[in-house]
Order: C-alpha cells, then sequence, then structure tokens
C-alpha cells in the first residue's frame, strides 16, 4: 500500500466564491447530473475556490469508497479519482468544531437533512455564499435558508 506525499484535499488559502457540496463532487466519479452540470462545476476549479465544510474530505473519501464497493466503480478508478483531487485547490472550513455542530445540527433538523447536507448549508450561510448542489432536499432548503443556488 502506498500513501501520498502530502495529504488529499489539502488547505488552501484565497477568497472562496461558493461552497461546493459532496452532491456535487461525487458525481464528477458516478457520471451523474442533477439541478446543475457538475462537470461545468469541475471545469471552473482552474480558476475558481470552492470552499467546502471541514467533514468534507472525509465524506467524499467515503462516498467513492462506497460506490466502489457497490460495483458502480472500480477500485483502480476509485483511487485514481481521489488521487486527481491534488490537482484542485478547495479552502476547508477553519471554523472550530464546537462552535459549527450545534448550528449544523440544528440546520440539519430544521430541514430534515443528513448532516454532510446540513455542514454546506450552515457553511453557505454563515458565509453568505453561494451553494452549488445536486442533493434535492438541500436544494430545497436553500433558498428557505435564504441562500442562493452557485450556476457554474
Amino acid at each position: 500500500m502506498t500513501f501520498p506525499t502530502r495529504p488529499l484535499f489539502a488547505p488552501t488559502s484565497g477568497s472562496p466564491e461558493f461552497v461546493l457540496d459532496l452532491s456535487v463532487a461525487i458525481q464528477w466519479l458516478l457520471g451523474g447530473s442533477g439541478a446543475i452540470d457538475p462537470f461545468k462545476v469541475m471545469n471552473r476549479l482552474p480558476n475558481t475556490l470552492p470552499l467546502v465544510s471541514y467533514p468534507w474530505p472525509g465524506q467524499m473519501a467515503e462516498e467513492v469508497l462506497a460506490a466502489s464497493r457497490a460495483g458502480k466503480v472500480s477500485a483502480e478508478r476509485a483511487d485514481r479519482f481521489l488521487s486527481r483531487f491534488d490537482s484542485f485547490s478547495f479552502l476547508i472550513d477553519a471554523e472550530r468544531l464546537d462552535l459549527v455542530w450545534p448550528s449544523v445540527l440544528s440546520t440539519a433538523r430544521q430541514y430534515r437533512l443528513r448532516t454532510g447536507p446540513a455542514a454546506a448549508l450552515e457553511l453557505a450561510v454563515r458565509t453568505k455564499l453561494p451553494l452549488a448542489a445536486i442533493d434535492t432536499r438541500l436544494l430545497a432548503a436553500a433558498p428557505r435558508a435564504g441562500v442562493s443556488i452557485f450556476t457554474p
């Protein structure tokens, strides 16, 4: 087994332009689509800095592993997909978790979301950034929370 020489999803600096939900990024592997074209979002990444919630990198790895285990993609394709993230810059939310999680859980309860989408919505609310998402429940909750939807 080999390990990366530097961490995947390494934090970077800069001003983020939108919050990226996992529902968009996982479609880059699975080839799906939704309310927005996930590949148009991906094509913006060389010039645009997305903001992701603190648990996002682990959630992404978990979703990729689940897709591989379910036979949706090969293990080799999953590994190549994760290694490609090394070429993208993501700004990872650095707010203290003990301050963020009560708000994430409240958001999850209020809008009946899982914690991953709720973390993305809470981050978009807190930062006043548009949200890139495909998850239908998250897209329905965003305008009710005062969050605009990112369009690539």
